[in-house]
């Protein structure tokens, strides 16, 4: 009984650790995940939405994301040179993985 218990609380914990691993830890200052991406690969997107344009940034399980009003915007624009300059893979859209070939 003692064992069966135990696989129980096991296989919870394994749960938890996928669960957590899953994760995008968001940083709310560009800077933070410029320094941390050194040779790191990374990925972005631009979505367009109705009050403007958002961009998000993924390295590892790091990320940042930040909604611009104006396509002119330096940090935007900065963001943007980052991520063409470290070859970053620009994303399109998201589909979950047992959708993709259906």
């Amino acid at each position: 009984m003692f064992l069966a218990e135990a696989r129980k609380h096991l296989n919870l914990s394994d749960n938890i650790v996928e669960w957590w691993k899953s994760l995008v830890n968001l940083v709310e200052e560009w800077t933070v995940l410029e320094e941390y991406a050194n040779d790191k690969q990374g990925f972005y997107q631009l979505l367009e939405g109705s009050s403007g344009l958002e961009v998000r940034v993924l390295v590892g399980r790091l990320g940042f994301k930040r909604e611009f009003k104006d396509k002119g915007d330096p940090l935007l624009n900065r963001i943007l040179n980052f991520c063409i300059n470290k070859s970053y893979i620009k994303v399109g859209e998201n589909i979950r993985d047992e959708l993709f070939f259906k």
